[in-house]
């Protein structure tokens, strides 16, 4: 699993064998392994945040053998909408609020106990 444009590696795309409920994680160079597929034809789906969902439709898996799969994934560029701006009327702090402050000595701090 790789980037289209720069070739690198794309850690942790979701691999899904449709139909066989099986799936799994690519590792950090980009690799992948689904076991426990029973032979036959399967959908392969991969997807990556950031990038274009990848699908093979017909997959044919044999038994006893491996299925090597390259995927390389093309970048999605992710707009933004719109911008919200939130103002506030309120002061972070009042001035008018007091607050009390009391002193507490070792002396007072033993009778109160």
């Amino acid at each position: 699993m790789s980037d289209k444009k720069t070739g690198h590696a794309l850690p942790f795309a979701t691999v899904t064998v449709m139909g066989a409920q099986r799936g799994g994680l690519t590792d950090s160079e980009g690799q992948f392994l689904v076991t426990g597929i029973p032979p036959g034809s399967y959908e392969v789906r991969v997807q990556f945040l950031g990038y274009r969902p990848e699908i093979r439709p017909a997959v044919a898996v044999a038994a006893g053998k491996a299925t090597v799969l390259n995927f390389t994934m093309e970048e999605i560029v992710v707009r933004q909408e719109k911008t919200v701006e939130i103002t506030a009327e309120r002061r972070l702090v009042e001035v008018r609020q007091g607050a009390t402050v009391r002193s507490v000595t070792a002396a007072t701090s033993a009778t109160c106990r």
